[in-house]
């Protein structure tokens, strides 16, 4: 299993594998949210009237620390040749800035980052960084993908084991530091 944070894709280039030509460089990325996979990478325009175009995940060959390697030229698509996913880029499943809470309610804040295994293009972990009501004095968390129970428009819910209630031995810890 290979792992890279979704940060690190933003804004690199495409080559193609053969002439070492860019074809394109990554500006976003669609999420299939049922299967926690990277359904595409969505590639710059390089014209402003030419049409949105994509590279799923089964063309890659590699990622490189500052490129991606593609088996070649025609596997930069229009997101109309693979089934559903135009209506997934209008669901903008991107993740990122997504608000994070658990199943009942409690806001833990918003996704900053996520690793996917460069293999099979599954969401492996969250990185959830304070927000909102959370604030500055909030603790970041890494989540892993088990924990998700549904990802809808805007928001990651987690189950509410993901906040660990005190132990006695932590409480008790507390309480001789406040002696």
């Amino acid at each position: 299993m290979s792992l890279r944070q979704i940060s690190t894709i933003q804004n690199m280039p495409i080559l193609d594998l053969e002439t070492g030509e860019v074809l394109g460089r990554v500006v976003n990325w669609v999420i299939k949210t049922k299967e926690q996979r990277l359904a595409a990478f969505l590639l710059d325009k390089t014209s402003p009237f030419k049409s949105p175009q994509v590279i799923v995940p089964a063309d890659i060959i590699e990622y490189g620390p500052n490129m991606i390697v593609a088996r070649d030229r025609a596997s930069i698509v229009s997101p109309k040749e693979i089934v559903g996913l135009p209506e997934l880029i209008s669901k903008k499943y991107v993740l990122v800035g997504f608000k994070a809470e658990t199943e009942n309610g409690t806001k833990l804040g918003h996704i900053e980052d996520f690793t996917f295994d460069t293999i099979s293009s599954e969401v492996r972990t969250y990185y959830i960084g304070p927000g909102g009501a959370v604030g500055i004095f909030g603790n970041s968390r890494i989540i892993p993908s088990e924990q998700v129970i549904r990802i809808q428009s805007g928001k990651v819910i987690f189950t509410n084991d993901v906040i660990k209630p005190k132990t006695e031995s932590a409480k008790k810890q507390v309480a001789t530091y406040r002696v």
